[in-house]
Order: structure tokens, then C-alpha cells, then sequence
């Protein structure tokens, strides 16, 4: 307990008082005690959650994925519209840990993306390898078993707007958490500046599958 002392001057006909209160030192610091643990340990664990928030993604050295086109594609005219059409290859890269996520088509010299597969086009659009390979006769009819994973490549453009060089931009998700995305770029082809006329044999491409592109 406290205890209070007071002090009584005599100044003319005037009285001064004065009191001192004193209080117990011993109950302030354990206050002060118990203060500045309970600022310590939220600052401890602020620190912590922060440490996992801004954690950056685990960057992995770039996988040795190559990406080709077999066949590099020739432009066919039809009602003023030109039509460019082929697979893209690439080399297994399921045994990696890859999962492939999506492919951008992009004129090589005004790097204008030609076309944007992800979502439910990469899945129509792209094809799986198998265990059996194909006869000359398959890739040329674009049939058969795979030996390696392709995409099917189809869009649209302009006359005047047919790219002389088209590269392609692969990017691969990790099959496990906290590892940033790859970016592959590769299959660079030079487009012919022949055009031939539509051909009338079945296509190997689905009139189903829905065709994204800002060529035009």
C-alpha cells in the first residue's frame, strides 16, 4: 500500500499543501514486466506469419524440354482468309514433374500472341503420348500412336498479316506446391509464303474444337 505525506508551508496568510503519493514499485514492474512479453511474443509471431506469407515461390533451375514442329505448316487461302494449321511437339516432360498449363502462338518479329491455348482448349487440343510409335504414313495423315506429347495448332488470319517467323511459349506448373512456373520458349518455324488452295480430304482437326485467336 501507498502511503501519502504531506507537507504544510506557512507563506504569509497563505498555506501550501502539498502531497506526495507513493505506490508500489514492485506491482508496476511486474506490470511492465507482463507488458513487454505480451508486446514480444506478438511481434515473434507476426514475424512468423509474415515469413510464410511473403515467402517467394521456390524457383528450379529450367527442365530440358524441347518443343519442335515436324511439320512446318504452309498458309491456305479460302474466301480471303488465311488458314495455318500443325502440331507443335514437344519431349516427354510428365516424367519431369511438368504439367503443362499453356501455349501461346507469337509473331517472332512484332511479338503479337497469335493465338492463347489454356483451360478446356489445351485439353481438346492437345494430344498425349502413347508407347507405340507411328508409321511415316500416320504423321503424314496425322494419325496414330504418339511417341511424344504435340498440340494442335489451327488459326486464322489475314493476308496481310501472316507472320514470316511464329514462335511458341510453353508454360509448365510444377506437380508440387511452392514452385514458381516454368517458361519454355521453342518450336520457332518459318511460314511459307506459298498459299495453296483449301484442301477437300477430311481434317485431322475436330470442326468441334473452338479456335481463340487475335490474328485477324
Amino acid at each position: 500500500m501507498g502511503k501519502n505525506e504531506y507537507l504544510i508551508n506557512t507563506m504569509g496568510n497563505k498555506f501550501l499543501c502539498r502531497a506526495y503519493t507513493m505506490t508500489g514499485t514492485g506491482s508496476i514492474s511486474k506490470w511492465f514486466t507482463i507488458l513487454f512479453i505480451g508486446i514480444l511474443l506478438v511481434a515473434i509471431i507476426g514475424g512468423i506469419a509474415l515469413s510464410f506469407i511473403n515467402t517467394p515461390p521456390l524457383q528450379k533451375p529450367t527442365p530440358n524440354v524441347t518443343i519442335t514442329v515436324p511439320s512446318p505448316p504452309v498458309p491456305v487461302m479460302s474466301n480471303g482468309t488465311i488458314t495455318l494449321g500443325y502440331e507443335l511437339e514437344t519431349s516427354q516432360f510428365a516424367d519431369l514433374g511438368l504439367v503443362l498449363t499453356r501455349v501461346e502462338v507469337q509473331d517472332k518479329e512484332t511479338n503479337k500472341v497469335l493465338m492463347d491455348i489454356q483451360g478446356d482448349m489445351l485439353t481438346q487440343l492437345y494430344q498425349p503420348a502413347s508407347d507405340s510409335s507411328r508409321t511415316p504414313e500416320d504423321l503424314q495423315a496425322g494419325t496414330g500412336n504418339l511417341t511424344d506429347p504435340r498440340i494442335s495448332i489451327l488459326f486464322q488470319t489475314s493476308p496481310e498479316m501472316i507472320p514470316k517467323k511464329i514462335v511458341h511459349q510453353l508454360t509448365f506448373s510444377w506437380n508440387q506446391t511452392g514452385v514458381a512456373p516454368v517458361v519454355i520458349t521453342g518450336g520457332e518455324i518459318t511460314v511459307s509464303s506459298d498459299h495453296q488452295t483449301p484442301d477437300t480430304s477430311p481434317s485431322p482437326y475436330s470442326s468441334e474444337i473452338s479456335m481463340t485467336t487475335t490474328a485477324l
